[in-house]
């Protein structure tokens, strides 16, 4: 059992230590590249999109229509 502990251990030894060098300085380089472009073609289609009014679907819940019609139906 100890063996396999062992076993185990260094595998993850070893993964932690591959997992540091894939993290350079180029990768990270890279990485924030890739975001500056997102970021670039995000502002792209957002200036190209046509500004619309955002559409306003409200509905009145039946108490607050009961409410109303008390006020203002005739007598």
């Amino acid at each position: 059992m100890s063996t396999m502990v062992d076993i185990w251990v260094s595998e993850v030894r070893r993964l932690q230590a591959k997992r540091r060098q894939s993290a350079s300085p180029a990768a990270e380089e890279e990485g924030h590249q890739k975001q500056q472009q997102q970021q670039q073609q995000q502002q792209q289609q957002q200036q190209q999109a046509p500004r619309q009014k955002p559409v306003r679907r409200t509905t009145l819940s039946e108490a607050t229509v009961c409410m109303l019609m008390d006020r203002f139906a005739p007598c």
